[in-house]
């Protein structure tokens, strides 16, 4: 017997009509005489007299009801109590880059359904908004890129992950794709697909020098969309080496002049949350290579 065909008995032990029953259970009639004829096969038992105008129950039907009730009492009173717990376990906001939530989103998804005492809300984002976020004690912890020196703020706690750096991804057949390095200035020129984690809007963004009016197609933080122009040899684009590597059909070319980019988990100095182990652990252990 299933947890729903002792909903649909005691809906009909209830109502005293398959009709009525049905609606109470959202399903439709015929199915309802369905689930009750099989349950009775089942237990080898009628559980129901039926005539032209209602349903009465057998006396073996007025036993099993009084069974029935305390397992569904039992049952309402797990989900309740799993709720509680829910409810009851500490909260971590933790913001997640684009590009680190493409990188890590099997690790991320793993986390979180193995955490049993502790809650993991995740918030997309740009690396820059999700650090100032941090600063502002919006968010728990961010993993972010970081391009340039390491973060010195005096007020933030980081982590670094992985250093990585920025290249340009390409096809094969575009008339830069065998250079050994190219400069910001070559990239200006050419047709780009702009990936979401470049912030053109931040004020100290690394990548301004490689935007024009002219040379972006669109812009997009859906990866797929990107690797598929690219190996389509229809645009290129800039990205973290790590999210292109080994792709056929995509050539990476480094970028002079542009600093290294690390991957790290970066949170506030003050931020007493019990939440922040665990993650910090799981950055240590399962992230960082």
């Amino acid at each position: 017997m299933t947890l729903a065909q002792l909903e649909y008995f005691l809906a009909v032990c209830e109502t005293k009509s398959i009709t009525q029953a049905s609606v109470k259970c959202h399903i439709s009639q015929p199915a309802m005489t369905a689930q009750i004829k099989t349950l009775e096969s089942e237990l080898g038992l009628d559980l129901f007299v039926r005539s032209n105008k209602n349903i009465s129950m057998t006396p073996a039907a007025e036993i099993l009801r009084q069974k029935a009730l305390l397992i569904k009492a039992t049952i309402d009173d797990f989900y309740t109590a799993a709720e509680t717990l829910r409810q009851n376990r500490p909260l971590c906001n933790i913001g997640v880059s684009i590009n680190c939530g493409i990188l890590y989103q099997e690790q991320l998804r793993d986390f979180q359904n193995e955490s049993e005492n502790f809650q993991f809300r995740i918030h997309f984002g740009s690396s820059h908004n999700l650090y100032k976020r941090v600063l502002d004690k919006e968010l728990d912890a961010a993993l972010i890129c970081n391009i340039g020196k390491l973060l010195k703020d005096n007020i933030t706690i980081n982590l670094p992950i992985h250093d990585t750096r920025i290249v340009f991804a390409t096809y094969p057949g575009h008339s830069l794709a065998q250079r050994p390095f190219i400069t910001a200035a070559e990239i200006a020129e050419t047709k780009i697909i702009a990936f979401s984690e470049s912030e053109v809007d931040t004020p100290d963004n690394p990548f301004l020098p490689l935007f024009s009016l002219d040379n972006i197609l669109f812009y997009t933080n859906q990866i797929s969309v990107v690797k598929s122009y690219i190996i389509n040899g229809q645009a290129s684009t800039f990205i973290m080496e790590d999210m292109v590597e080994n792709i056929p059909g995509i050539v990476t070319v480094p970028i002079s002049g542009l600093p290294k980019a690390t991957e790290m988990l970066v949170w506030h100095k003050k931020n007493k949350n019990q939440a922040l182990k665990p993650l910090i652990r799981f950055a240590e252990e399962k992230l960082k290579y």
